[in-house]
């Protein structure tokens, strides 16, 4: 995310609402892409540690591993819904962490109609 005066805070620095909306949706948008129709993805929780401030851009990866979404369609499939946590560090043009976030998704398959 670019570093613009629009998502500067009060201290000049990267406002936090904005660190964390950068991450907000890619996990549960992949895992809907990946598990298919079947299944339903929401939002359960989220939650953002601020490490030191946001000087520049930042940036975040996401990944989602095949093993992770075999694990996520077995458990949902027999427990009948699952609450799987990923984690993402966002991080600076230095590459240093600026801060973590975590997201826990509430996964189930969608009722036969």
């Amino acid at each position: 995310m670019r570093f613009r005066w629009y998502n500067k805070n009060y201290m000049r620095t990267q406002f936090g609402g904005s660190l964390y909306s950068m991450t907000d949706p890619f996990f549960a948008l992949m895992l809907i892409q990946r598990l298919g129709p079947e299944f339903v993805v929401w939002d359960k929780h989220g939650e953002i540690n601020y490490i030191k401030p946001g000087e520049s851009r930042v940036y975040a990866d996401f990944v989602l591993k095949d093993e992770q979404v075999e694990h996520i369609k077995t458990t949902t499939v027999e427990k009948g819904k699952f609450l799987p946590v990923f984690h993402t560090e966002i991080y600076d043009e230095k590459k240093q962490t600026i801060a973590t976030v975590k997201k826990m998704l509430y996964v189930k398959r969608k009722e036969k109609k």
